[in-house]
């Protein structure tokens, strides 16, 4: 018997993968689901210190292991306001 499973990825988007055996695609899926699983992200006090260091730089100079702690809704709000600030520099 095939096993087939669609993980999905984005709002139209998805991973196929199939297998002969019941154990793989079990295995694959638990595979995508932890590397497409949103994070936990950085705790109110972490994420208040982040945000007005955001702010201050400008969007600029962040810490690549800091972002990637990022969950998210977090990255979402980084980058709104990147491009927010970027409006605002190139009026």
């Amino acid at each position: 018997m095939k096993y087939t499973i669609q993980y999905p990825t984005e709002q139209y988007g998805y991973i196929k993968a199939e297998s002969e055996s019941r154990d793989e695609i079990v295995n694959e899926y638990n595979e995508l689901k932890s590397i497409f699983e949103d994070k936990e992200g950085l705790n109110q006090n972490e994420w208040a210190k982040f945000r007005k260091e955001f702010l201050m730089s400008e969007g600029k100079d962040q810490d690549i292991e800091t972002h990637e702690k990022l969950n998210k809704s977090q990255r979402w709000w980084c980058h709104q306001t990147e491009l927010a600030i970027k409006s605002l520099i190139e009026d």
